[in-house]
């Protein structure tokens, strides 16, 4: 892991936990004035979003639909090309072991 994906956790992290606090801090304090164990339940739900680091991710979660196409693509490119560049092991001695001369 290299500085610059770790940066680019931490940055996905700090706003991700922001998004949430906000909106919990915006509910807490039009729909649960009078309901403290709410109030609770929801500053819990952005507790687990601080102490889970941001690494599963679903096409489906609000969070990835925030990211850019063009992030997603450079995603694909890299994995596509890793696989690839692999260094796979040679099996042509399976090839000539089993071959019927």
């Amino acid at each position: 892991m290299n500085a610059s994906n770790l940066f680019s956790i931490l940055v996905t992290q700090i706003w991700q936990v922001a998004a949430v606090a906000i909106v919990v801090w915006v509910v807490t304090r039009t729909l649960a004035k009078n309901r403290p164990h709410l109030a609770h339940a929801l500053w819990v739900l952005v507790l687990i979003k601080v102490l889970t680091p941001p690494v599963w991710s679903s096409p489906s979660s609000p969070f990835s639909w925030l990211t850019s196409e063009s992030t997603r693509s450079t995603v694909v490119e890299t994995e596509a090309s890793d696989i690839d560049n692999a260094n796979w092991p040679n099996m042509d001695f399976a090839a000539s072991k089993f071959s019927r001369s």
